[in-house]
């Protein structure tokens, strides 16, 4: 597993040094779970649950694993027995929230003036 790992963040487009940590740090969560792919999505969920890790961080392993899939699936003739893992909602995000930063909601405090 950690090869394909290596070799989907090696194809990753150009990014922030942050956002690439983020990937390997969420790989490295994966890829601890398993030396070899998951073919039951039901089994990886439940190993996610089982770890006490923060719902966001949860999130970030499952979608990057579905993202490792997606790539493995697209690069690789033999992957037609991976699983289509579904997204799935660990309680902080909406489905299809972007991850990020929280913005101000643009409400503006008065400035104090002494």
């Amino acid at each position: 597993m950690a090869g394909y790992a290596s070799a989907y963040l090696a194809g990753l487009p150009p990014m922030s040094s942050r956002s690439l940590n983020n990937v390997r740090w969420a790989l490295k969560w994966y890829t601890d779970c398993s030396a070899t792919i998951i073919l039951d999505g039901k089994l990886l969920l439940q190993w996610l649950n089982g770890r006490e890790l923060s719902p966001t961080s949860k999130q970030a392993i499952w979608d990057r694993a579905r993202a490792l899939y997606r790539w493995i699936g697209e690069n690789y003739t033999n992957a037609q027995d991976l699983p289509d893992l579904q997204p799935v909602q660990f309680g902080r995000r909406k489905t299809g929230e972007t991850r990020g930063r929280k913005r101000a909601s643009g409400v503006r405090l008065p400035a104090v003036r002494g």
